[in-house]
């Protein structure tokens, strides 16, 4: 859904993926810079928003690795 925000930029707003993952964002922008791209770039756009999402929800970073309690120097 299109809409116009109260300070004039274009908010382009957008759902993506099959439950139970699904992603919902919006392209917001000034009315010249949206207008400037082709409907093919926006959902571009919208689609490689979705792929980074999808990317860290299904693929999360590994944990930190434990290197053990911290030692002071010198202790015995």
């Amino acid at each position: 859904m299109i809409t116009i925000l109260e300070d004039g930029r274009i908010s382009d707003e957008f759902v993506l993926g099959e439950m139970p993952l699904i992603y919902s964002d919006a392209i917001v922008m000034w009315p010249d810079e949206y207008n400037s791209y082709a409907p093919e770039q926006i959902e571009a756009m919208k689609k490689a928003r979705y792929d980074r999402w999808y990317q860290a929800v299904t693929n999360p970073p590994p944990p930190p690795p434990d290197f053990g309690e911290p030692s002071i120097e010198g202790e015995v």
